[in-house]
């Protein structure tokens, strides 16, 4: 069974009235922040158009072939760097094939990884689109897809009901304190994938001892072994360097009530008398430039950018 969308009941009824009004774009761009559940409802989509009730059961063998990503009308592209011409050219062929079920559905994730020539070879193929099939583009990076492409397209924000991911929080974490659960939805920003990814990967102790470092003024180098290459846990690491920056700045200008990780009050003090506003500024803007950067960087080499980034 495909995985659980939780938070986006809004979402998911929209898409249920389009298709039951028979209103469905050929055309769809999902946005919205990481790890809401974009790519899931992009799923649930495939299968209400592909399900043989079209509800969708959830046991038929279309629904069983979309779970497990070799539905024939229904293909997923989710690259790791970029989304090369050869790639469209892929789509463009299967496009064109016999439907086997009821519609094709192409689901691009992450789709601001468009190299130019292939924006521009995908903005060929919806110019004519072929009939029964239906293009969703996903991405958290509006402002790097071609205008071309966002003019064109349907567009659906993705918004989760913090009520929906608190509710789905305490249940699987029944020990777990309502501050801690205010605590997670503010750090993640309601992002079920990041919430999840905190209790996997134990993110706790990896904003522990990114703490400590900036604290004691350590390198970040020393935190590798607690990333394991994994470039979406150096993310959530520049993320709580952000926020602590965030923080830094509403403690120098008197707002500390409104500060979200308050259980690093010692360090954020304290650097709040090492830099000033300027400095927290530019800090927080080179952070964004790293993180930007993590899909192609050398993890070492962005261990050592963040070396240059506070104590350079």
């Amino acid at each position: 069974m495909g995985k659980k969308i939780i938070g986006l009941d809004k979402e998911i009824n929209l898409l249920k009235k389009l298709y039951q009004k028979g209103k469905l774009a050929n055309f769809y761009l999902f946005l919205g922040a990481e790890g809401i559940g974009k790519k899931e409802a992009a799923l649930y989509l495939a299968k209400i158009l592909n399900c043989q009730k079209h509800t969708p059961c959830q046991k038929c063998q279309d629904c069983l072939l979309i779970d497990n990503n070799c539905h024939p009308d229904v293909h997923i592209i989710e690259p790791e760097k970029s989304i090369t011409i050869a790639q469209i050219r892929d789509i463009k062929r299967k496009a064109y094939i016999k439907t086997i079920s009821y519609r094709k559905v192409f689901i691009v994730d992450d789709v601001h990884k468009l190299t130019l020539d292939a924006g521009n070879a995908f903005l060929k193929i919806l110019e004519e689109p072929p009939q029964n099939t239906i293009f969703i583009l996903i991405t958290h990076k509006l402002h790097l897809l071609l205008k071309t492409l966002q003019s064109r397209a349907v567009k659906i924000w993705f918004s989760p009901d913090s009520e929906k991911i608190r509710e789905y929080i305490k249940e699987t974490n029944p020990a777990i304190s309502k501050e801690e659960i205010e605590y997670l939805l503010n750090i993640t920003g309601n992002s079920l994938g990041r919430i999840k990814a905190w209790f996997d990967n134990n993110l706790g102790s990896i904003k522990d001892e990114t703490a400590k470092t900036l604290l004691s003024k350590k390198s970040f180098c020393n935190l590798e072994a607690y990333l394991k290459k994994n470039r979406n846990l150096f993310k959530e690491e520049i993320s709580f360097l952000m926020l602590l920056l965030r923080d830094i700045l509403v403690l120098k200008n008197g707002g500390n009530s409104m500060l979200i990780n308050k259980n690093y009050y010692e360090i954020i003090n304290s650097c709040r008398q090492r830099y000033s506003e300027q400095e927290l500024i530019g800090k927080f803007s080179k952070l964004v430039e790293i993180y930007e950067a993590t899909e192609n960087i050398n993890l070492h080499l962005a261990e050592k950018l963040l070396d240059e980034v506070f104590y350079g």
